[in-house]
């Protein structure tokens, strides 16, 4: 009785053990290939016409900040592309996703077609470019590239790219001692069962224990929306912030949904199990 008792506190415990393995496993599966994957939040990006959307604000503040400087809006006409923006937005991505924190945005070539332009304008308009005027020029020159920059700078992607970096060095490894552990919980659950349909049985309840772990907070984040009240601006940011977690919680719901269905599909052969056990056993009797 006692041994009895023993067995099923020891398989209690392996399958909370092994339902922590799952869930870590699932969850960091999910996580690598969502939100720490560099193509996943290029391609979301892009989804969202960030990158078109995010032209079009740079090119109404610039609009805005050259208005008390006697600019008119169509000095600024076909100065941000979309394509630009991506590009100088994808290379901040890489580098962040790299750990290559030497990396700085290359604003010259913005710096000198933005004064190109000022100058032809004041020239087409015969404005002798005094020193005051040239000053107030160069001015506007670096407002508008600080405009620049802080508009195809992701928020706080640099701290992000420092994590994603640390969670990418222990990725491969930890996930082939996890599979290992869980391999050697499963043979060491099955070794000390007599009945190994009982073995079986604390399985599922290791596949189901893991579904609940993995599911339960992504399901109470979706439900209280709790990441679409943080406050990100332009608008067409928070879309592609809002929509990249959402993503992410998606696939965490569905790894904890294939977990409950193998716990499931596992708990259907638990009786076929216990009669051939019973069966061998008559066999073995007779």
């Amino acid at each position: 009785m006692k041994q009895h008792i023993l067995r099923t506190v020891i398989s209690g415990f392996l399958a909370f053990v092994l339902s922590l393995l799952l869930c870590g496993l699932v969850a960091a599966t999910c996580l690598f290939h969502t939100i720490f994957d560099e193509q996943f939040v290029m391609n979301r990006l892009e989804q969202a016409d960030f990158y078109e959307k995010t032209a079009a604000t740079i090119t109404d503040n610039m609009e805005s900040l050259g208005i008390p400087g006697g600019i008119p809006a169509e000095v600024f006409d076909g100065f941000v592309t979309g394509e630009m923006v991506e590009k100088d937005v994808v290379n901040g991505i890489t580098a962040a996703f790299e750990g290559n924190s030497s990396y700085q945005l290359n604003l010259t070539p913005i710096r000198e077609e933005l004064n190109q332009r000022f100058t032809a304008y004041a020239e087409s308009q015969s404005i002798t470019l005094t020193e005051e005027i040239q000053e107030g020029l160069n001015n506007l020159v670096e407002y508008c590239t600080t405009e620049y920059r802080q508009q195809v700078t992701i928020p706080f992607i640099e701290t992000f790219g420092q994590i994603r970096m640390m969670f990418a060095r222990g990725y491969n490894a930890g996930l082939v001692i996890c599979a290992i552990l869980c391999v050697l919980l499963v043979v060491f659950l099955f070794s000390i069962r007599r009945y190994k349909h009982r073995a079986l049985r604390f399985l599922v309840y290791s596949f189901w224990g893991g579904a609940l772990m993995t599911g339960a907070f992504p399901a109470y984040v979706l439900i209280g929306k709790t990441y679409e009240r943080i406050h990100l601006s332009p608008e067409h940011v928070y879309n592609a912030f809002v929509g990249l977690i959402n993503t992410c919680i998606h696939s965490l719901l569905i790894g904890s949904v294939i977990l409950f269905v193998i716990g499931v599909l596992l708990m259907i052969g638990v009786p076929f199990l216990k009669k051939w056990e019973l069966n061998r056993k008559h066999r073995k009797t007779e």
